[in-house]
C-alpha cells in the first residue's frame, strides 16, 4: 500500500514537472514569435523608410548634397491617405559655400507592402 503510494506521488511530481517544462517552452515561443513578428516592426520599418527616401529627394535638390546636415525631422503618419509627411531642417552649402539652413517638407504615400512613392518634395 505505501509502495502505490509513494508510485502516485512521484507520478505526481513527474506530470508537475512535465506541465512546467511544457509551460516554459511555450512562453519562450511567444515571446520569441510576438518579437519576431509583430506590427509595431512592420510601422517602424514604413516610417524608417520614409525617413531615409525624404533625406534622399532633398539632397538630390541641393547643390552640395555631400554638405548636408538635417535637424528638427518631425514624421507624421494619415492612416486615412496611407501617407507619412516628413519635415525638417537642413544645413547645406549653396553655390558660394556657405552654408544656409532651409526648411523642407516631403509627402510619401504607401501603396503597397514594400512600395512606396513620393508625392510631393518642398524646400523652402
Amino acid at each position: 500500500m505505501s509502495d502505490d503510494i509513494s508510485q502516485d506521488q512521484s507520478s505526481k511530481k513527474g506530470c508537475f514537472n512535465g506541465c512546467v517544462l511544457i509551460f516554459i517552452v511555450l512562453l519562450l515561443f511567444f515571446v520569441f514569435f510576438r518579437g519576431c513578428g509583430s506590427s509595431d516592426d512592420w510601422t517602424k520599418k514604413d516610417e524608417d523608410f520614409a525617413y531615409y527616401s525624404a533625406k534622399e529627394v532633398i539632397k538630390d535638390k541641393l547643390k552640395s548634397p555631400s554638405s548636408a546636415k538635417f535637424s528638427n525631422i518631425k514624421i507624421a503618419f494619415t492612416e486615412e491617405k496611407n501617407e507619412y509627411s516628413i519635415i525638417g531642417n537642413v544645413d547645406s552649402k549653396n553655390s558660394f559655400g556657405v552654408s544656409l539652413r532651409t526648411q523642407f517638407r516631403v509627402d510619401i504615400v504607401r501603396t503597397g507592402e514594400n512600395d512606396y512613392r513620393v508625392i510631393a518634395s518642398i524646400i523652402y
